[in-house]
């Protein structure tokens, strides 16, 4: 006789959680050093979205913001804001990620912020710096030079330790697409 195990044994080594909206996108993985079951894997889940989006992820319509305007989102991972400075002959696109109060509360040690990659008009541009730092910190850099009419894509990783069921790797990745300019 074979048994059938109830969906509520079914166990698993991992959590995905992915969200966004308008141009900003984050996904949260935490790879589980043993497994965990469907329903403690449902209350982490809850417990890492509490006080943030929905953790919907919207249509990606393109977002077009202008000089001296903030472009701001935030998801279950964390917050992302852009300033669009505009200087006479170009403009700056000033960023910063804070991870989610939600999120710190698992991350054991200190966050590998990889470097942010970016691309102006599909074009490659200098990768911003890594950074090592606490879970509280603000990670931040500046993407330069754009133009009024340019599109600008980004995308960036943040590793760390985690202690949901046991411990693991855990990772943010972070990205989106917007326009800048009239």
């Amino acid at each position: 006789m074979v048994s059938t195990a109830k969906a509520e044994e079914v166990s698993r080594s991992d959590i995905v959680i992915t969200s966004g909206s308008g141009g900003f996108t984050t996904t949260l993985k935490l790879a589980l050093s043993k497994p965990i079951t469907a329903t403690q894997r449902r209350q982490v889940i809850k417990d890492l979205k509490s006080g943030a989006a929905d953790g919907q992820v919207s249509p990606m319509a393109m977002i077009r913001i202008d000089c001296n305007q903030t472009f701001a989102r935030t998801t279950n991972e964390g917050t992302w804001e852009t300033d669009y400075k505009c200087f006479p002959t170009y403009a700056t696109l000033p960023w910063g990620f804070r991870i989610s109060k939600s999120v710190r509360g698992i991350i054991v040690g200190l966050v590998k912020e990889h470097g942010l990659k970016w691309w102006r008009n599909n074009v490659s541009q200098p990768k911003n710096a890594p950074h090592l730092e606490a879970k509280d910190y603000i990670f931040h850099g500046t993407m330069k030079k754009v133009w009024n009419g340019d599109t600008v894509a980004y995308k960036d990783l943040y590793t760390f330790r985690h202690n949901v069921n046991g411990g693991g790797d855990g990772s943010i990745s972070t990205g989106g697409t917007f326009g800048v300019g009239p």
